[in-house]
């Protein structure tokens, strides 16, 4: 008989488990599917049988009845309840085939029946049909699965109103539009080497869009939106490339040109823009009139550092709307050099700071949405000044990452969450987790897993209790290099998380490369996410997608009841934010452990 039709792992051998306590039919048995050429394995009782089906993949089971030990029917139950083996066929052999027992293997999940006597032939027929039906149920299994896997990604990384590829397929898409643009365009012209090439990146956001809303409804603003993308598209160059970030604002991205920071070419791209909405486009026999605040940066060719200059893009955005009637700003490099003086004060004040203890720790609660309590907190550093007063780390960190402190930093970090958690363990609280950010500097240093281990040897702290948060853009500077390190910290036993997910502009993909443990939603994405469509499905999707890769999802920045109810919906597993408590001193945090508060109930008294 030729097995090359049958459902084998794509063509490999077809693997069959035979479990036969009577050891003459067990080897007849093994010896015609050999012949046959299966793969075989063989048990001579139920215990064996039974941790060789949980072990091995398999394509069928031949199992008898009674069997010392385990028999048949609880070795099919078993497997029945384990979602890996469940679908595995299972052939009843038994010398009782009375309708009882027959119905009692069928429902149990049994796919066929044999009785004994039976022939070499009925045997190998039953088997061929049994691995025959599975194939094409896995094929189709397949097929749907694909289909599925298709269509989330679609939903995932594009805006479900405007159809707009999303902030989540940027990074992807560029990749792919920067390959193609130096391969189709570039090379015939870099010849001329009269100015530098650059890629025009342009923030756009549609002025108090808000105001549509309240005047005539949701439903009405998302057919604006695809209506204002339709008159873009129609305003843009083909080649270039258009993303919706946020509901109302927009990223444009033009190819690479010579003079890229020329304002004559940049005003070029923008106005034909605005020009197109100077009158008010009409919408359902409306007259709406679209104002833009647009933000405009150039990207050197040969420095690709995309989520720095999309960040400087927005600011020129908002350089732009605070400036009034002018519509559009173009940063130029000289705008760059803002705030020296002061930058370089606190750059000097920042040495001090880490060296003569000016620096606290302060953590933000981590919720249990099953149990209303806490389970943990991420651990945030603020530095006190002892003349300005508490300073956030938006002011300093981005120093500290320029000047070279930010791995001292982020070592006096770890070492402080450790001193917290030895403590917060000497009174009991053996279950709380804490959560530590990683700088990409430190990240990337030398031995950081030993020396990591190190301190919380020194702590007895374990390392499964401090979870290690990173975000994309640390990792996709050197993936390769990345997953060989986050590799070395899983080893030593901390949970990874990804921070921030989605803010980097990385793409799905992205995620089944490294070994995360966590996947944190970031706080933009939660931000009214009950009236914004965009929002609600990108998380969705997210939470979803995070199951199927067995990841934990924690939701950052959750202010509002709805917002809580949403997440615990859509069966998110923690939730942090204002809603439950601001980052709190560590003294407070021990005491809101000691308390235990259900924030259920407070949330329940509050929403009354």
């Amino acid at each position: 008989m030729d097995n090359s039709c049958l459902p084998a792992q794509d063509n490999q051998q077809p693997t069959v488990l035979v479990i036969e306590d009577d050891d003459s039919i067990r080897e007849l048995i093994v010896t015609l599917l050999l012949a046959e050429d299966y793969a075989v394995l063989e048990a001579e009782n139920g215990e064996l049988g039974l941790t060789l089906a949980i072990a091995t993949p398999l394509d069928l089971i031949v199992c008898d009845i009674m069997l010392p030990g385990i028999d048949g029917y609880g070795i099919l139950n078993h497997l029945q309840e384990d979602p890996k083996t469940e679908t595995i066929p299972f052939l009843f052999l038994t010398a009782l085939g009375t309708k009882d027992n027959i119905r009692q293997g069928m429902n149990l999940g049994a796919d066929d029946y044999l009785t004994k006597p039976f022939t070499a032939q009925e045997l190998l027929d039953a088997i061929q049909a049994r691995l025959r039906k599975h194939r094409l149920w896995r094929t189709h299994f397949r097929q749907k699965q694909q289909a599925n896997s298709t269509k989330i990604n679609y939903t995932v990384t594009h805006d479900p109103i405007t159809q707009l590829p999303n902030q989540l397929a940027l990074r992807d898409d560029l990749n792919r539009l920067l390959k193609q643009w130096q391969q189709d365009n570039l090379p015939q012209n870099k010849q001329d080497n009269n100015g530098e090439w650059g890629v025009p990146i342009l923030y756009l956001s549609v002025d108090r869009f808000e105001r549509i809303n309240e005047l005539y409804g949701y439903h009405f603003g998302n057919t604006v939106l695809k209506n204002i993308v339709r008159y873009l598209g129609g305003t843009i160059s083909e080649t270039a490339y258009l993303a919706c970030l946020n509901y109302t604002d927009f990223v444009l991205i033009s190819p690479p040109v010579q003079n890229a920071q020329s304002e004559e070419h940049l005003s070029a791209i923008v106005e034909p823009i605005l020009e197109t909405f100077a009158q008010p486009i009409t919408v359902e026999s409306r007259k709406i009139l679209i104002n833009w605040h647009v933000g405009i940066v150039t990207m050197p060719e040969a420095e690709y550092n995309f989520d720095r200059y999309l960040n400087q893009a927005k600011e020129a955005m908002e350089l732009a709307r605070n400036q009034g009637k002018r519509t559009y700003y173009i940063l130029q490099p000289d705008d760059k050099q803002q705030d020296k003086a002061s930058q370089r004060l606190l750059d000097t004040d920042l040495y001090e700071a880490l060296h003569r203890d000016q620096l606290v720790l302060y953590y933000q609660p981590k919720i249990n949405t099953h149990t209303g309590r806490i389970l943990g907190a991420e651990a945030l550093i603020r530095w006190q000044h002892p003349e300005l007063g508490l300073i956030s780390p938006a002011q300093f960190i981005p120093l500290a990452e320029k000047n070279g402190l930010i791995s001292g930093i982020g070592q006096w970090v770890f070492e402080a969450a450790c001193r917290q958690l030895q403590t917060l363990r000497n009174q009991g609280f053996l279950d709380i987790c804490l959560a530590v950010n990683l700088s990409g500097r430190q990240f990337y240093q030398p031995n950081l897993a030993t020396n990591l281990k190190a301190i919380l040897d020194c702590y007895q702290v374990p390392a499964s209790h401090i979870e290690l948060e990173v975000t994309e853009s640390i990792l996709i500077s050197d993936v390769k290099l990345a997953i060989a390190n986050l590799q070395s910290l899983k080893e030593q036993g901390f949970p990874i998380a990804i921070d921030d997910f989605g803010t980097g502009y990385s793409s799905l993909s992205y995620l089944q490369n490294f070994p995360f443990d966590i996947l944190k939603i970031d706080r933009c994405f939660v931000r009214n996410i009950m009236r914004n469509v965009t929002n609600s499905t990108i998380v969705k999707h997210v939470i979803m997608m995070a199951k199927q890769l067995d990841l934990t999802t924690v939701a950052e920045g959750v202010e509002t009841a709805a917002e809580f109810e949403f997440l615990k919906a859509q069966n998110c597993n923690e939730i942090q934010g204002y809603l439950f408590s601001r980052p709190v001193d560590s003294e407070t945090f021990s005491q809101m452990l000691r308390d235990d508060p259900n924030f259920f109930d407070q949330l329940d008294l509050h929403t009354q």
